[in-house]
């Protein structure tokens, strides 16, 4: 799959874990397609979920997002990715949960992903 798009326009953003997880390396394809914007995501090394425990936020699930900035200069060792900016939002859309993806990607999008593994996803849309 990825040799077909490594032959086409694309952009590619590599992913490594911060000071918090730095397990976790993958990477994001973006292909430019007619309307819209085809985005595959390839992570390894994410942490198991873990329910929250007193005291303690859970880890997990996973999501995906991107940031205003591409500025990943790390700050605060506990919130590393502050200059990052907000999420990415260019349609002011209100942000949703985990029970309400479309309020994150918009009515435009189409989100697919692999739940075998649940690493590898992929997104088509005006703004994905």
């Amino acid at each position: 799959m990825m040799n077909n798009y490594m032959k086409q326009p694309i952009a590619i953003a590599y992913i490594k874990g911060g000071p918090l997880a730095p397990q976790i390396i993958g990477t994001v394809i973006f292909k430019d397609v007619p309307n819209g914007t085809e985005v595959y995501v390839y992570i390894q090394g994410l942490p198991k979920y873990q329910p929250a425990q007193p005291g303690q936020s859970p880890i997990g699930p996973h999501g995906f997002h991107i940031h205003e900035f591409g500025n990943c200069t790390i700050g605060n060792p506990n919130e590393p990715f502050g200059s990052t900016g907000g999420h990415w939002n260019p349609d002011n859309q209100p942000h949703g949960s985990v029970d309400s993806l479309d309020s994150l990607v918009n009515n435009n999008t189409m989100i697919t992903t692999d739940y075998i593994n649940n690493k590898n996803g992929q997104a088509y849309g005006k703004y994905a």
